[in-house]
């Protein structure tokens, strides 16, 4: 979807009586960003046990409504040896995981040396061509091949060790995490039950009675009953044109001929090196017709919109702001000055009037 079904910009061409030519007019232009994405509540939040057990009950189904305090779930911990051994369990494998003689961290430390090793004799071969190349003894096609290689080897040389830092202190987090589970299971006893943080609605539950829970998964989603937000994904060459405060125009995809508005409030300043793109949240301006956490949606943030402009298809621009205006039986190329310009049309700044008869077609 390029454009949701509104008039983003409302543009009526002129036409002379000649039919191989038109005339700029004067309407409001408005330019876009696509994005896409999907539809969240307001205060969304996973609900996860602080201990280690069975799900004993569940008070809560999708869809219902809670109060803050509400009971959601209990959960059965009454066999301390069964948590105990649990957690013992998650305990020694983290700290086997997290040893320096592990086969996780040995594994990186091969990575390391290996790439250390090609580094050294990449540098090596390139600093003797590089010495040949200063001499007339090499050409400028094997120096600069050495370099690409010696550059490319010393990439991966930093790549090896920044794995092997953030691994080793994921595995020392993992550990500290599961000493605290450890601990909990010694001294925790009994049924504990899970309530909701706030008034709002379930939007998901996870687990089912009788099934295995801990600190780590999630029982639930819950969140806000009235107020939603939207998750957009815009490319990251639109990022700049796009700032807190603008509207923004969504369709939801189970009814792409309606239209709902929202308001852009953030935006994250982090790319997404596998999308090449950036996260933007905007407030929903009333509820959402789907009130459903996870609806996907598209939308265009409008960053510009001008009334009055003068206007001309975007198509008799040609490569260099360029334009054919036809004067009695001659035509001439004249260089033209925009300013928004979205996928249809473009505004024209200086350049022509509104009086100017424009062509596609050069004089022959």
């Amino acid at each position: 979807m390029k454009y949701l079904g509104i008039a983003l910009v409302v543009v009526l061409i002129g036409c002379s009586k000649n039919t191989d030519t038109i005339t700029p007019q004067r309407k409001e232009i408005i330019e876009a960003v696509y994005a896409s994405g999907s539809l969240h509540p307001d205060n969304e939040y996973k609900v996860f046990a602080t201990v280690s057990g069975i799900l004993s009950a569940k008070m809560v189904s999708e869809g219902d409504s809670v109060t803050k305090g509400k009971v959601l779930f209990t959960i059965d911990s009454r066999d301390p040896a069964l948590r105990q051994q649990l957690a013992d369990e998650t305990l020694r494998y983290a700290r086997t995981n997290a040893a320096d003689n592990s086969a996780q961290v040995g594994e990186l430390q091969n990575n390391i040396e290996n790439a250390r090793a090609k580094f050294t004799s990449d540098s090596l071969v390139y600093e003797r061509t590089a010495l040949l190349f200063q001499q007339g003894a090499a050409t400028r096609a094997e120096f600069d091949r050495t370099q690409t290689l010696m550059q490319a080897s010393k990439a991966l040389y930093q790549q090896a060790q920044n794995r092997y830092n953030s691994v080793r202190e994921q595995l020392r987090n993992q550990l500290q995490s599961a000493e605290r589970q450890y601990q909990l299971s010694v001294t925790s006893k009994g049924n504990y039950s899970v309530n909701s943080l706030l008034d709002g609605r379930v939007f998901a539950v996870y687990k089912e009675v009788g099934e295995m829970v801990n600190a780590q998964q999630p029982i639930a989603l819950l969140g806000s009953t009235h107020q939603f937000h939207l998750h957009l994904i815009i490319d990251a060459r639109d990022v700049v044109k796009v700032g807190a405060g603008m509207d923004v125009v969504y369709s939801v995809d189970a009814m792409p001929d309606s239209v709902f508005h929202a308001r852009v409030t953030k935006i994250y300043p982090v790319l997404e090196n596998e999308t090449q793109s950036f996260r933007v949240d905007a407030d929903c301006i009333g509820l959402p017709p789907i009130p459903f956490a996870g609806t996907q949606i598209q939308a265009n943030i409008i960053v510009s919109k001008k009334q009055n402009a003068l206007v001309i298809p975007r198509s008799y621009v040609q490569q260099g702001n360029m334009v054919y205006v036809k004067d009695g039986s001659s035509i001439q190329q004249v260089k033209v000055k925009t300013g928004i310009v979205n996928l249809e049309y473009a505004e024209i700044l200086d350049g022509i009037t509104e009086q100017s008869q424009l062509t596609k077609k050069a004089s022959k």
